[in-house]
């Protein structure tokens, strides 16, 4: 793709897919709304560039669904993903070997994606290891007058809600820290916390998105589902020059049901 060319990038996250179809959570079955996804996104936007996934792709975290989601998102467009607390990150790497998906750094156009692994095996909340964040440093700096967006699971911010506050990135704060020495980041994204937000971090945007199954409700203290906004994605466009437009898209919460009753997952 030339330098000079907006780049249209479709941000998925948090599908919790089963390797059965009528696999549910909460109630809700994940490859149904999935799938139902999908389908509006195409409708929406014809022309994608680049799918970005951020973590907790298979509830189940076996082979059969991390291909059932490779399989039906890749027909959209080049697809890369990173692992969350729920997936299995060797399993997915092997898998991945068979996909672009592989790819933990992609130069498109006049941006750099950067891939980040915030999991902490066997733990719910993330924390970004002393390795890992000197590689992040690497892959921005030899950016190469490129334009950055880094990836990742984690929440590195609060995000108001008492119980998930207490499962982000431990290290959000120094992440960040490290992140904001470079110009060209110009954007952080993440899952994991099944709703939408905005904030800034010195020249930084920080994103996240909903989750294509369950929502949580904001600004809550205790863990508590959102029964009044449905599954959904986030899109960018992306200029040349740096400067980011995105929207979160969603479809109607009433076409699923969910387990209002639920204390977790």
């Amino acid at each position: 793709m030339v330098m000079d060319a907006a780049l249209r990038v479709l941000q998925v996250t948090d599908p919790h897919l089963f390797s059965q179809k009528d696999g549910q959570l909460l109630g809700m079955n994940t490859r149904e709304t999935y799938q139902a996804v999908l389908a509006e996104i195409q409708r929406h936007h014809p022309k994608i560039d680049v799918v970005l996934a951020t973590g907790d792709i298979a509830q189940d975290h076996i082979q059969p669904s991390y291909e059932t989601f490779l399989r039906l998102t890749e027909r959209l467009a080049p697809t890369y993903w990173l692992p969350g607390n729920h997936d299995d990150w060797p399993l997915m790497q092997k898998i991945a070997e068979d996909y672009d998906a592989k790819h933990k750094v992609i130069d498109i156009g006049a941006w750099r994606f950067v891939m980040v692994n915030s999991a902490v095996h066997k733990k719910v909340h993330g924390f970004i290891e002393e390795e890992e964040m000197r590689w992040l440093e690497r892959a921005v700096a030899s950016a190469l007058g490129r334009n950055v967006m880094v990836c990742l699971h984690h929440h590195p911010i609060p995000t108001g809600c008492d119980w998930l506050d207490n499962i982000g990135v431990k290290n959000g704060q120094q992440f960040l820290q490290r992140l904001e020495q470079f110009d060209q980041v110009k954007a952080v994204i993440w899952g994991h916390v099944h709703q939408e937000k905005f904030a800034l971090h010195e020249h930084i945007a920080l994103y996240s998105t909903p989750s294509t199954c369950i929502q949580f409700k904001p600004n809550s203290e205790d863990f508590a589902l959102d029964q009044q906004r449905g599954p959904g994605w986030r899109f960018f466009t992306l200029q040349p020059n740096g400067d980011i437009e995105t929207q979160v898209y969603r479809i109607e919460a009433s076409r699923f049901n969910i387990d209002l009753s639920a204390s977790g997952y």
